[in-house]
Formats: C-alpha cells, sequence, structure tokens
C-alpha cells in the first residue's frame, strides 16, 4: 500500500466506493489521479468524501501510453487521462485538485432504469447542490452541467475552473 499515488482507471460502481473506503486509510501518498468516463454518482459522491475526509489531493492523469524510463518510473506521467460525468464530482472532493483543462467534463445526470420522477430528480439536484457547496464550489457549476444533454460532455476551462473554485488560488 505504500506508494506516492493512486490511480483509478475505469467506471464507477458501488464497488469502488467499497474498495476507497477500504484503502484510503491505509493509503500514505497524497494523490489520486482519475481516468474515468464516470458511473453512479453516489458511489462518487461517496468517494469525493472520502477523499476530503483522508486530505487527498486529485489530479486527472492516466499511465496508458506511458513510457517507463530505465528505472522502472514513468517518464512522462500523468498522460492523458479524462473525468467526465460523475468522476467530475469524484474529483471535486479532494482536499486540493490540481486542474488540467479540456479533460474535467459535466453534464446532466441520468438513470440507467426507468426513469426518475419529478421528486427524485428535485433530490438528487438538491444533493449535487449540497455537495459542491460542501466543497466550496459555486454551485454555478451545478447550472452549467445542467444545460449539456446527458449524452454530452460540457468541458470546463481554466477562467470557469477558477471562477468555480474548482482550483484553489495559489501564491500570496
Amino acid at each position: 500500500y505504500e506508494s506516492c499515488f493512486l490511480i483509478f482507471e475505469g467506471t464507477i460502481d458501488k464497488q469502488s466506493a467499497s474498495e476507497f473506503e477500504e484503502l484510503l486509510p491505509k493509503h500514505d501518498g497524497p494523490t489520486v489521479y482519475l481516468n474515468s468516463p464516470g458511473g453512479d454518482l453516489g458511489a462518487a459522491l461517496k468517494i469525493g468524501r472520502l477523499f476530503r475526509q483522508h486530505n487527498q489531493i486529485t489530479a486527472i492523469g492516466s499511465l496508458k501510453g506511458v513510457e517507463i524510463d530505465d528505472w522502472g518510473r514513468p517518464a512522462d506521467f500523468p498522460a492523458g487521462g479524462r473525468c467526465e460525468s460523475a468522476c467530475a464530482y469524484m474529483y471535486i472532493g479532494g482536499e486540493k485538485r490540481i486542474f488540467n483543462q479540456d479533460r474535467l467534463g459535466f453534464h446532466q445526470f441520468y438513470s440507467t432504469g426507468a426513469g426518475l420522477a419529478s421528486g427524485q430528480s428535485q433530490i438528487i439536484s438538491g444533493m449535487i447542490v449540497e455537495y459542491l457547496v460542501e466543497h466550496g464550489i459555486d454551485p454555478r457549476l451545478f447550472l452549467a452541467a445542467s444545460k449539456e444533454d446527458a449524452s454530452g460532455m460540457y468541458f470546463i476551462s481554466d477562467e470557469e475552473a477558477a471562477s468555480f473554485g474548482i482550483v484553489q488560488p495559489t501564491g500570496f
């Protein structure tokens, strides 16, 4: 379990939340790299809260296609990667967040089942806005995400990342 970072690659499911719940207390490194198209929103919110509880830094990156140097270390890590849909909310849980332009994507939430009733949509909307505020994010981010259809993706610009509070100010 000793490493300077963790990497999560793949789709987020309920099992992912259980795995992070078990792994994070044993992890000594401060950074979790994410590379995911999304998945289960409830699990992502739970994982994001675990990241905050364990003071994790979140970043976007992947080891896929990364060359390994003569010492067995990644030569150009992180390379590529994306954090979209539910992953974007998981990323927001980071105590600090390293932002990579054009790789953080949001859109409308949706159900893979029979659909959501109006009341259920209201509850989920409230849960997302509460989560954003809890993590110091301007709730206007939810408005931006809600304008993008569930089949599309709204990528956050550098200016929006600063405006919404996704990236924290540095320097004096």
